[in-house]
């Protein structure tokens, strides 16, 4: 309601009460003035609920739309962090494979110079093994030698 229209209803129910006051108690116009000043009692009551609704609604909503504010920027916040995980998380993955694959070929490479000093030595050595002299003699068998 506008505020002009609340003073002219709280006007209206002085005015009455003061009327009230004049007429005596149990007369037909004492029930009629008091019916009417219980009617302007309740519009004034309802008045109030709705304004404290009204406001309470009102407060609701801007509680919310900033909670709401606050939970996007956290949500942002939070997927920035998740980018950043997962970036790190790629970066860890491709070092952690470089390093299988580096474990993987230099074992395989150092196995492989390994045997080849194993077997030049098992050529020409003064001390050899069975094995490598079977290993050495299949393989020039297979090669034609």
């Amino acid at each position: 309601m506008d505020e002009n229209l609340v003073k002219k209803l709280d006007d209206e129910i002085i005015r009455i009460e003061d009327k009230l006051k004049t007429l005596p108690v149990g007369s037909e116009e004492y029930i009629k003035v008091s019916g009417l000043l219980k009617g302007l009692y309740h519009e004034r009551v309802e008045h109030t609920k709705a304004e404290w609704d009204y406001d309470e609604k009102r407060e609701k909503r801007l509680y919310d739309s900033g909670r709401t504010d606050e939970d996007l920027r956290l949500r942002e916040e939070e997927a920035i962090a998740q980018r950043d995980r997962n970036k790190n998380e790629r970066l860890f993955n491709l070092i952690r494979l470089a390093v299988d694959v580096v474990k993987i070929v230099g074992g395989s490479v150092m196995f492989v110079l390994l045997c080849m000093a194993g077997f030049k030595f098992e050529e020409k050595g003064v001390v050899s093994s069975k094995f490598f002299g079977k290993i050495i003699d299949l393989a020039f068998r297979k090669l034609g030698r």
